[in-house]
C-alpha cells in the first residue's frame, strides 16, 4: 500500500454503519454484499462504502468466488482479529 492509512480504533469504528457491517461479518462469517445488506438493513451503496473502508484499513479481506465478491475478517491482521474478538465479547 503506497499511502499510509491510519489504523486507529477511532477511525475504524467511527461509524455505526461500519460497526453493523463488521458485526454481520463477525457473526455470520464469509458474506457477499447482498447478504450484508439484508442482515444490516443498510442500503447497498452505504454497505459498499463501509466495505471499501474496512478493506483499506486491512480489517476485512475480499475474495472472488465465480462472479461474486465475498468478505471476511482478515485473519492475517492482528488488529482485525482483536476487533472481531471485541465484537464477539460485547455481543454476548
Amino acid at each position: 500500500m503506497s499511502q499510509h492509512v491510519s489504523e486507529h480504533i477511532e477511525n475504524i469504528l467511527s461509524s455505526r454503519g461500519r460497526i453493523k457491517v463488521l458485526k454481520a461479518i463477525v457473526n455470520f462469517g464469509t458474506l457477499n454484499l447482498t447478504r450484508i445488506c439484508r442482515i444490516t438493513g443498510l442500503h447497498h451503496r452505504l454497505v459498499k462504502t463501509h466495505l471499501i473502508s474496512l478493506k483499506r484499513y486491512g480489517i476485512i479481506s475480499e475474495d472472488i468466488i465465480g462472479k461474486v465478491k465475498v468478505y471476511r475478517i482478515n485473519s492475517s491482521n492482528p488488529k482485525a482479529i482483536k476487533i472481531a474478538r471485541l465484537i464477539e465479547v460485547l455481543e454476548v
